[in-house]
C-alpha cells in the first residue's frame, strides 16, 4: 500500500492531474534541466549533483554528459544528457569544473507505463 501511495504522489506532482495509472519509469527531455545554485538545492526534490563526464558541441547547441554525483555505476544507463545553448553554455562552463546542481520540473516529467 505504501508503494501504490508513493506511484500516486510521484503521478499527481507530475502530471498535476492524479490518478491511478501504474507508472514504472520516468523519462525527462535533456533541454528541461534547470541548473541552481547548491544554496537553492538545499531541501528541494527533483534536485542532484551532477558531474560532467565530456562535452559536446553541436551547431547549435552543448550536450553535455554526466553522472549524478556519488554514482560509481560505470554502465551507459548511469550517464545522462543536458542540453543548453552556446550562449548559456558560456555564462555555466566555469561553475560545471568541480559539479552542479540540477533542478527537474516534476510537471515535464514523461511518466511511462512500459
Amino acid at each position: 500500500e505504501e508503494k501504490e501511495t508513493s506511484e500516486k504522489a510521484i503521478i499527481e506532482k507530475a502530471t498535476n492531474k492524479g490518478g491511478t495509472r501504474n507508472c514504472k519509469y520516468a523519462g525527462f527531455r535533456a533541454h528541461f534541466f534547470e541548473m541552481i545554485s547548491e544554496e537553492e538545492a538545499n531541501g528541494q526534490k527533483n534536485v542532484f549533483k551532477g558531474v560532467v563526464e565530456r562535452v559536446i558541441e553541436d551547431t547549435f547547441s552543448i550536450t553535455i554528459c554526466f553522472r549524478q554525483q556519488d554514482n560509481k555505476v560505470d554502465s551507459a544507463d548511469s550517464l545522462l544528457t543536458w542540453i543548453v545553448s552556446k550562449e548559456e553554455y558560456s555564462k555555466i562552463k566555469d561553475k560545471l569544473k568541480n559539479g552542479f546542481c540540477l533542478k527537474l520540473n516534476p510537471a515535464k516529467l514523461i511518466l511511462l507505463d512500459k
